[in-house]
């Protein structure tokens, strides 16, 4: 479910599990929530069967949010589109969890509406700053590459226990989301208006 809410200079943007929608037929349309490689089951068991009794346990929602002069209302495919007006001068998002389980990092990757590769925001995972209410800042740059002009790309943000974080470390591209990052992934669209 998403939901937004204008607030004082800014629009914060709560995410569920859904994806955004997808435009239709155009070859412009925003890329869809991306697909899950399956892998075959472990023989150890359940992840969940080695987690220590003090650890705490939660379902983290991840708050992010932007300019409020960054948001196209009347967008074709998205109410709440953000607007990137130079792609190579990106966006910064604030993003504010709910909670992070021990072990867990966030990460980003973007992906273009007319391509299946998804590219990693940054060499890591995002700086959390847990002094300060589990917030990060996020210079995403820069979106899309030159010669975009009005092109729709989906940012990723994926909380990612230990495993999906060994994954996710090793990548620079995915074409399929690896099976052990499925749980927490958190899209965003984004419309580049010139690069």
């Amino acid at each position: 479910m998403r939901r937004s809410a204008i607030l004082t200079g800014a629009v914060v943007l709560v995410f569920g599990l859904a994806a955004c929608g997808n435009g239709s037929g155009n070859d412009a349309a925003p890329p869809a929530e991306p697909p899950v490689a399956s892998a075959a089951p472990s023989a150890a068991g359940s992840a969940s069967a080695n987690v220590a009794p003090s650890v705490q346990q939660c379902e983290p929602q991840l708050t992010l949010t932007v300019p409020n002069n960054h948001i196209d209302t009347a967008d074709e495919y998205s109410p709440s589109v953000i607007v990137v007006p130079r792609g190579s001068e990106g966006i910064v998002f604030h993003g504010v969890l709910t909670c992070l389980p021990a072990g867990h990092k966030v990460f980003a990757f973007d992906r273009n509406a007319d391509d299946t590769t998804h590219h990693k925001d940054n060499n890591g995972p995002i700086g959390i700053d847990t002094k300060q209410g589990l917030q990060f800042d996020f210079d995403n740059k820069p979106v899309g590459e030159e010669g975009d002009n009005h092109e729709y790309i989906m940012v990723y943000f994926i909380i990612a226990d230990a495993t999906c974080a060994k994954v996710l470390d090793g990548l620079q591209t995915f074409e399929a989301l690896p099976e052990p990052c499925a749980k927490y992934v958190f899209p965003r669209l984004m419309r580049v208006d010139a690069y």
